[in-house]
This record gives C-alpha cells, structure tokens and sequence, in this order.
C-alpha cells in the first residue's frame, strides 16, 4: 500500500486528512495489519469444536 492509497482509504473511511508525514508513519502498522488479518482469516477455526473457544475474557 502507498501513501496515496492510504490516504484514499482515510478519505473513505475516517476522513482525516492526516499530512504526509503521519500516513508515512501509519504505513508500516498498516501492511502489517493487513498481513496478520489475512492469516487469522486463513486459520481453521471452523474446526477447532466449540467447547474449546472461548470468548475473549471469558471464564470456564
């Protein structure tokens, strides 16, 4: 993702109008991000049964 493309994402989504210098410093959070969401989406989690998810925070 480029600068540009995430300021066009900024304009869609939030709007705002972060200077150049601060979507520079956004960049690297932002790829990462998008990496680790594409590996969550990947896991398996349709097959892990459901007595052993628990929701975040959650007690047994």
């Amino acid at each position: 993702m480029t600068r540009d493309e995430l300021r066009v994402l900024d304009a869609l989504l939030v709007g705002n109008g972060y200077p150049d210098d601060v979507l520079d410093a956004l960049l690297p959070h932002v790829a990462q991000y998008r990496e680790l969401a594409a590996a969550l989406r990947a896991l398996p989690l349709g097959e892990v049964p459901n007595a052993l998810v628990l929701p975040a925070g959650g007690r047994k």
